[in-house]
């Protein structure tokens, strides 16, 4: 549950005249986020289940504050209430501590809102990028393989559970699929079965370094942006990142080494044989 601290600064009392209904023409309320230890005010990343505190300080330049709130918006959506209260000061501190879910990769937008009497407001925004807590990386699996998918070999992977699917196992355990059409040759390319999966092609030294979930969401980031559904022309000692997208499991990136691809232009029984790390 969330937990609200308001703290209200009382002004000294003055004359307050009311005209009624809103001023567009009265000064704007402020809003300002405070810093400060165990305070969130900067876009920054924040790890699933942990709680963030942010504060802020909401002044009225003209006659009182109304109301304060809290909206949240995850990747751009729409955004919905997650706290708030009615005010009546002049100036107000409020606290919120929230805690943190959703996927790693979401995209948070926290965006407080102060609103006067006068019907005038100021909005202030924090986003933040969701992370998986930091931990050592569980899968360490080598000599796997995803046949041509015309043949009797499995054609498709689940990275998440270790191992190779065929044809008649669910779309939406295949991370890897492979993608050669019918009465085509094997064109060494993957996707995904449940259309999720996303790749990037990079060097041997994130493989090499790759110890910790945290190092592979820094490497995601650099490379998510330029990242593809398909991966193509896979050849031996290429390194490729994926990132399955799925919200069922753990934790949905993992960092592939191709240590051989096999192509044989008769039986269909051509594959891509690969290790892999992963959370």
């Amino acid at each position: 549950m969330k937990k609200l601290l308001f703290l209200l600064a009382i002004p000294a009392l003055g004359l307050l005249v009311s005209c009624g209904g809103d001023d567009d023409s009265a000064p704007k309320p402020t809003i300002t986020i405070n810093s400060g230890a165990g305070l969130t005010s900067a876009d920054g990343n924040a790890p699933i289940g942990s709680d963030v505190t942010f504060e802020i300080v909401a002044l009225s330049n003209d006659k009182k504050i109304k109301n304060v709130s809290l909206t949240l918006s995850t990747n751009g959506g729409t955004a919905g209430v997650i706290a708030d209260s009615i005010v009546g000061e002049k100036t107000v501190t409020w606290r919120v501590v929230q805690p943190i879910s959703g996927s790693t990769g979401d995209l948070l937008t926290f965006t407080f809102t102060a609103v006067d009497n006068n019907g005038q407001l100021d909005a202030k925004s924090i986003t933040l990028l969701v992370k998986a807590p930091t931990r050592v990386l569980e899968h360490n699996v080598s000599s796997q393989k995803v046949y041509n998918i015309q043949g009797m070999e499995p054609g498709a992977y689940d990275l998440n559970t270790e191992t190779a699917k065929s044809s008649n196992d669910l779309d939406a355990n295949k991370d890897l699929l492979d993608l050669t059409p019918a009465t085509a040759v094997f064109n060494k390319s993957w996707g995904s079965g449940h259309g999720t999966s996303k790749f990037a092609k990079v060097t041997s030294t994130v493989f090499t370094n790759a110890a910790t979930t945290t190092d592979l969401e820094d490497e995601w980031d650099k490379v998510s942006a330029t990242s593809t559904s398909t991966v193509e022309d896979i050849a031996t000692d290429d390194y490729i990142l994926v990132k399955t997208g799925q919200v069922d499991v753990d934790f949905d990136i993992f960092i592939i080494k191709v240590t051989a691809v096999e192509e044989t232009l008769s039986d269909n029984l051509d594959f891509i044989e690969f290790s892999y790390k992963g959370g």
